[in-house]
């Protein structure tokens, strides 16, 4: 969830051990280990604004060991 601007994207699928899901917000894009998952994906695609912005993460399920969030600047 982007608290700043209050959007929330929603991913309904798991992710296993071992695996990476990798959400790609500009090009709206859900990999599952490099698996199309795109279709459990609802909600707003969120584009953070210039400055600071809040982010919310949470899980349904509580054993989930660690998760990275990683922004990058589109030019262009």
């Amino acid at each position: 969830s982007d608290l700043t601007s209050n959007l929330t994207l929603y991913y309904s699928g798991s992710v296993g051990e071992g695996q990476t899901l990798t959400i790609d917000m500009n090009n709206k894009t859900a990999l599952l280990s490099g698996l199309n998952v795109v279709g459990n994906v609802s909600g707003d695609w969120v584009a953070l604004q210039p400055g600071n912005n809040r982010i919310s993460y949470t899980t349904d399920n509580n054993d989930a060991e660690s998760s990275t969030i990683k922004w990058q600047e589109v030019v262009g």
